[in-house]
């Protein structure tokens, strides 16, 4: 059985890389590094599907939540871009860390997924942190 732990690893750096260099580009850039991002990363994962050498195959029922991730995260990407190009990066590095949570209340929303008293207290907690860092 593969552990998960490289694979997180990876994806953590990758994401920190991103996120760093986002932030590095200059105000005259347009949406170029945006595009090159997006287009990168697609080639990345239809070379990693390939090699993999699983059918390609999704129906059209199926692709439907896929296309919205996919949608989702290239907004998620162009508001932290802009957030980077209007603020600090520290600020905005520090809303855009909380996203898990998000993926938390869709498990919740989607799954049905019930939260513990501990679990309900961490989403108030990074609730509360959101706003005192949005009043700062």
């Amino acid at each position: 059985m593969r552990s998960g732990l490289g694979d997180g690893l990876a994806a953590g750096t990758a994401f920190g890389v991103l996120f760093v260099g986002l932030a590095q580009v200059g105000p005259h850039a347009g949406l170029w590094p945006i595009a090159s991002e997006q287009v990168s990363s697609a080639v990345i994962v239809l070379g990693v599907a390939i090699a993999s050498r699983e059918p390609l195959r999704v129906g059209v029922r199926s692709a439907g939540l896929p296309v919205l991730v996919g949608l989702g995260g290239v907004i998620a990407t162009l508001l932290f871009f802009f957030g980077t190009q209007s603020g600090t990066l520290a600020t905005v590095a520090i809303l855009t860390s909380l996203y898990p949570g998000v993926t938390v209340v869709l498990a919740r929303m989607i799954l049905h997924e019930r939260f513990s008293l501990a679990e309900r207290t961490d989403l108030g907690l990074a609730a509360i942190a959101v706003v005192a860092i949005a009043l700062n």
